[in-house]
């Protein structure tokens, strides 16, 4: 495990690699340079967001009249010939009749915009800490995005995202 000071990129410089295989009765050390990068993430520092709001999502509330392909599972009904072929239900088609299709509900969470100079703390690494809390704990469960000063990330889902806007608050302000 690699601690480093400060956020930002860190060149790699000399890389050991070490390895007790094949029974540990020795350990065999390899050491080489390199010319790689990190990308070192601000640290992690816990609140600085409260959801009052009425548009929080609830679970089982209600059935949503639109339809969408990545919410949960809401209801099957017969196939219509509008729905993608991955949303059939196989395994009840094979059962009955006709083609059942999974109807799923829409992600109706509300995206979040978290603006870096809105956050509590008492300075700018401090805020970005708390921004990177943020969006580690939350973007998978619903859109989240960044206002950098006046720069804005719009709002996405997923990993990949959570990655791209950590990369955001790494980076930010040191110019």
């Amino acid at each position: 495990m690699l601690t480093f000071k400060h956020r930002g990129v860190v060149p790699a410089g000399s890389v050991t690699i070490s390895s007790t295989y094949p029974v540990g009765f020795f350990t065999r050390y390899w050491t080489f340079e390199t010319d790689a990068q990190f990308t070192v993430f601000p640290a992690l520092i816990a609140g600085g967001y409260s959801d009052s709001s009425d548009e929080s999502p609830r679970t089982g509330t209600a059935l949503r009249r639109e339809r969408g392909v990545e919410g949960e599972l809401e209801q099957i009904y017969p196939y219509t010939g509008i729905e993608p072929l991955r949303a059939i239900h196989w395994k009840l088609s094979a059962r009955s009749h006709d083609l059942m299709v999974k109807g799923f509900g829409s992600r109706s969470a509300t995206p979040l915009i978290i603006d870096l100079d809105g956050l509590p703390g008492q300075g700018q690494e401090e805020r970005i800490s708390r921004a990177a809390w943020l969006v580690r704990s939350l973007v998978r469960e619903r859109p989240v995005g960044l206002m950098l000063g006046t720069r804005v990330i719009p709002a996405e889902y997923g990993k990949q995202h959570g990655l791209k806007l950590l990369t955001e608050l790494a980076l930010y302000g040191l110019d």
